[in-house]
């Protein structure tokens, strides 16, 4: 075996193990702080109380990509989306009842 050839395996086999690694830790990273920005929005800006948060999820997915799911204690039946903006910033984007609901009142709707 050449020396050119070693390097090649080499490089190829360090490629091979570095970009997974990478994209892993590119969706955690995003995820953690998709998370964390959500849990800051509904606290700091909107002024929910920790308690009355159910559920935070932070979701991989197609669109968006990166989002949070929330669920209310006092609307255990309701599943309320967040992602981030283009200015970075975390907002509503949707929200839906379990169950499907047709003409559901949502306690947690918020105004952008």
């Amino acid at each position: 075996m050449t020396k050119l050839y070693v390097r090649i395996m080499l490089t190829f086999c360090i490629l091979v193990i570095a970009i997974p690694l990478f994209i892993f830790a590119y969706i955690k990273f995003n995820l953690h702080t998709i998370e964390t920005k959500t849990i800051q929005h509904l606290l700091e800006d909107k002024e929910f109380n920790k308690a009355n948060i159910m559920s935070l999820k932070s979701k991989f997915g197609k669109a968006p990509l990166f989002s949070v799911n929330v669920v209310f204690k006092d609307e255990p039946e309701v599943v309320y989306y967040y992602k981030l903006g283009e200015d970075r910033s975390i907002f509503q984007y949707s929200h839906t009842t379990i169950n499907n609901a047709q003409h559901y009142t949502y306690k947690h709707i918020e105004q952008r």
